[in-house]
């Protein structure tokens, strides 16, 4: 197969990035964030999602819909054969999120990487729950490394389901 070179089988997407945004504490890093709620959509990021993005409507295991995939063509045609070259993406999961800013989440599924994450905890999350902080509802994560804040590429992890069995 050719990921990305059709828009039957696009590249698709994961989110990776569980803690985008970090602090330093005296003895080791520390990532944290507020989280607010997400909302159900009905507006233009949900119709992105769904009708241009076709997110989370198809896996590498069968082709996608040709219409509900994201070109991108190049501007440049190809030195060696001439040719202009499209890439085509999808994601796995919706790329745009509807919130409630004047609501915070209390519980999260974290799944970033550490090395006594779980298959379940690296594919489907384990559940953080909010702590108090200043005021706001924060989840932390103590990470010495920035490898701890990111999920491992979908098939690229080194441990699979039943590893150990």
């Amino acid at each position: 197969r050719t990921f990305g070179l059709t828009p039957e089988d696009p590249i698709i997407m994961h989110s990776r990035m569980d803690y985008p945004l970090g602090s330093v504490v005296a003895l080791t890093p520390l990532m944290w964030q507020t989280r607010a709620k997400r909302v159900p959509c009905s507006g233009f990021g949900d119709r992105y999602n769904s009708e241009v993005l076709g997110a989370g409507k198809c896996t590498a295991d069968q082709p996608c819909d040709p219409k509900r995939v994201t070109q991108y063509r190049s501007k440049v045609p190809s030195k060696r054969t001439g040719r202009t070259q499209s890439i085509y993406l999808t994601y796995s999961e919706d790329a745009l999120f509807c919130v409630d800013r004047s609501e915070q989440e209390e519980t999260f599924k974290d799944k970033s990487w550490s090395p006594w994450a779980s298959y379940e905890e690296l594919t489907e999350g384990r559940e953080m729950n909010a702590v108090d902080f200043g005021g706001d509802k924060v989840f932390y994560k103590f990470v010495p490394s920035m490898d701890y804040t990111e999920a491992p590429v979908v098939g690229e992890s080194p441990l699979r389901e039943n590893e150990c069995d």
